[in-house]
């Protein structure tokens, strides 16, 4: 399962596997949504979190990897010289990616 979600984020990176991005459809429909809650059920059992934590902790060094490929993933710049009457789509995706992965 940690494969597969670093696949989508690393496919949602573009080139040299950069900072995610919203846009591309890995993030924008939601692939990664039921890994996610694989992965949270997984390790909702107790045995399995132990082992991961214990036993795995590269699988712990990769989550961390993860992480820190979505920091400024959505940057908000201000706009001082213009109005900005409607603001990209992007900010849901990124705010429901954070969310699934907290």
């Amino acid at each position: 399962l940690m494969d597969c979600l670093w696949d989508q984020l690393e496919a949602a990176g573009g080139q040299g596997g950069g900072t995610v991005d919203c846009a591309k459809p890995e993030i924008s429909n939601h692939y990664y949504h039921r890994v996610c809650e694989n992965l949270r059920f997984a390790l909702s059992h107790l045995e399995a979190l132990h082992y991961v934590l214990r036993e795995r902790s590269d699988l712990l060094v990769k989550w961390l990897a993860m992480l820190e490929k979505m920091q400024g993933m959505n940057p908000q710049r201000r706009c001082t010289d213009a109005h900005v009457e409607y603001e990209p789509e992007e900010w849901k995706h990124a705010h429901l990616l954070e969310h699934t992965m907290s």
